[in-house]
């Protein structure tokens, strides 16, 4: 669902600040809810998270409007 939502939200946002803004938000979020919601270890955590953001960054990326 964050994944889901994220790109949603960072569709309908024109401003590239408030993207990047949202990306950090929504990564947040993300690595709180794997670390609270599994077992999984802190390198793990960490793992799923840069990988969560990587996907977020290279969306906003393909997705540029151009405008500032």
């Amino acid at each position: 669902m964050l994944l889901i939502g994220a790109v949603v939200a960072l569709n309908y946002v024109q401003s590239q600040s408030w993207r990047i803004a949202l990306i950090g938000i929504f990564t947040v979020l993300f690595a709180g809810s794997v670390g609270l919601l599994t077992t999984a270890s802190r390198a793990e955590v960490f793992a799923a998270t840069a990988a969560y953001a990587t996907v977020l960054v290279v969306f906003l990326s393909g997705n540029e409007t151009g405008e500032s």
